[in-house]
């Protein structure tokens, strides 16, 4: 059994990762949908990692670079307040352990332009500074970068349309470069009227893929660390390990369960 703090195989979920990598390989945004406890956000924060990309995409991973935006955070319902949310998980990004040596030197002048950020509430402002972070990215050597927007479900409920739509500007500054992945529990439609942020719907509902069923060798990882997690190790033999898979349906929440 491995280690609770074992991190996740390289091609952890590859399914599903891959299809959305071939998206954004692409120039394509994506938008993932799951109920509860399906494992969306770990899906989410497998996408930061440079060797899952590269097990998906292989040498097409080369100069892709993803950001995890941690939505929960955004308690402030603001426009400057989203873009500010989206610019410190860029800074944030810099100090990945496997962020590329150009992109890690960007740590310090994003966070002065961080700070900037923060001593503004004008929209306008806030916005110019992610934009210069994301050019420095892109001269940094990053050729495509994807913003992860996990748990957005509140965001896209909350956020002023100007703030959504604005962020289709933002990708066609740099369009086939930088995608978007929506990560919410219910189709964007039910969550709030698209015609209210039309703009930014039309560049990421097209691509709609939901994250269902583990396939079977994620599913045994996924026993392996509940079991370890839980100190279970003589109490799960292979034979339950594996009625646990079937009786589930290899669903991550009922697995848990």
């Amino acid at each position: 059994v491995p280690s609770i703090h074992m991190s996740k195989p390289a091609h952890y979920r590859k399914s599903i990762c891959g299809k959305i990598l071939e998206a954004v390989a692409k120039g394509e945004s994506v938008s993932i949908i799951g109920v509860g406890s399906s494992g969306k956000s770990n899906v989410a924060r497998h996408l930061t990692r440079a060797d899952a990309r590269a097990a998906s995409l292989g040498a097409d991973a080369d100069g892709m670079f993803a950001v995890l935006v941690d939505c929960m955070k955004y308690v402030d319902p603001t426009a400057a307040a989203l873009y500010r949310l989206i610019l410190q998980s860029l800074a944030q990004a810099t100090q990945l352990p496997d962020a590329p040596p150009a992109v890690a030197k960007l740590n310090a002048p994003f966070g002065q332009l961080l700070e900037r950020a923060f001593d503004t509430d004008q929209f306008d402002r806030v916005r110019y500074y992610l934009e210069q972070a994301i050019d420095a990215m892109f001269k940094g050597g990053v050729t495509r970068m994807l913003f992860v927007l996990d748990d957005f479900d509140h965001a896209l409920v909350k956020a002023p349309a100007q703030a959504l739509n604005s962020l289709r500007g933002l990708r066609d500054n740099h369009k086939n470069r930088l995608m978007y992945l929506v990560v919410t529990r219910k189709e964007l439609a039910f969550l709030r009227d698209e015609r209210e942020y039309e703009d930014f719907a039309e560049i990421v509902t097209p691509v709609t893929i939901p994250v269902g069923m583990y396939a079977y060798p994620d599913a045994l990882f996924a026993a392996d660390e509940l079991i370890g997690r839980w100190s279970l190790q003589s109490r799960v033999d292979n034979a339950a390990k594996h009625n646990v898979i079937e009786w589930s349906g290899a669903h991550p929440g009922l697995m848990k369960a």
